[in-house]
This record gives C-alpha cells, structure tokens and sequence, in this order.
C-alpha cells in the first residue's frame, strides 16, 4: 500500500466515527480553506493558495495549529488561525484532506498504545520503496508501527529524491 492508502485503511478499520468521512480532493481543499480565511478575524494578506501549502506543509512535519509555524515560508501568525480554522470545518463535517490521513494515524498511534501494540503485532515485516521519498509523517509512521525487533527492509537513492516540494527529507 502507499501511506495515505494504509493510512485510510486503518482509521477505517478503527471505526472512530470521526474518520468515516470522505477524503477531500483539491478543490474542495480550496473551497474549505476560503471559508477559514472568511473566519479568521484578520487574516492579513494570506490568500488561499498560501494557506493551503503553508497548512499542507504544517501537516507533512506534523505541525498542528498550536506549534510554532515560524519555520514555515507563510506568515506564522494568521496561518495558525487559518489552519485552525480550516480544522474545524473539517472536523466539523468528518472529512480528512490527503495529509490528515498520515498525520491523524500518527496522533493516534502516539496516544494509542493498545492499538499500536495491536499494529505493532501484525506488522511485523516493513518494507519501504523508494524510502529516499518519504517526509517527517511518513518517517514517524514507521518507527510507531515498528517495534524494536521488527524486520524493516528500506529501499531508497537520494540522486532519485524527487519530493522534496511535499516535504521529502533523504537524510531521513
């Protein structure tokens, strides 16, 4: 499976209501994302392309609304009430964009030790292609699912890293 297709499929798996939603595609992003700009007292002049690749790039290093976003090449402090505002829409109407699939299975299995464990226990072999690809989610995504003694087989070359715009890091 990809991430985000593994990643769907345990938050289904897991039955939290929450996540029985449907996934939103671009366009809907844009559409939710102007709606949180309209919510944000003051905005600034952050338009909704600029907040989305700023919330897209929060979501891809884990960020969430409440970290300091000042790393980020957007405007830190309307950005943080726009991604606020933009997750509350969504969990408002149980849908998840493509980076919530990833990062929301983190979450879960960092404060869920039961169900890591569950995961940890039938994921015993991990194999990763093109491992020079993968961003601070992913990473973290693997080394929850992996207990100690877990058999992990990557595959990746850093002269073929082509991600680094969602985020990839090949010093991971």
């Amino acid at each position: 499976a990809t991430f985000h297709g593994l990643c769907r499929q345990l938050l289904l798996e897991r039955g939290d209501a929450a996540y029985r939603g449907g996934l939103i595609d671009d366009e809907m992003r844009t559409a939710i994302m102007a709606d949180a700009l309209q919510l944000v007292t003051d905005p600034g002049d952050l338009s909704v392309a600029a907040a989305v690749a700023g919330v897209v790039q929060a979501k891809q290093a884990l960020l969430t609304p409440a970290d300091d976003l000042s790393a980020l090449p957007v405007a830190p402090g309307p950005l943080s009430a726009v991604y606020a505002a933009y997750q509350r829409l969504l969990r408002m109407q149980h849908l998840l964009d493509f980076e919530d699939l990833i990062c929301e299975t983190v979450r879960l299995l960092a404060s869920d030790e039961t169900w890591r464990k569950q995961l940890r226990q039938r994921f015993v072999h991990i194999f990763v292609d093109e491992f020079q690809d993968i961003n601070a989610g992913q990473y973290r995504l693997i080394r929850l699912l992996a207990p100690a003694q877990a058999d992990i087989c990557v595959i990746g070359d850093p002269d073929q890293a082509i991600y680094g715009f969602r985020g990839s890091d090949v010093r991971f």
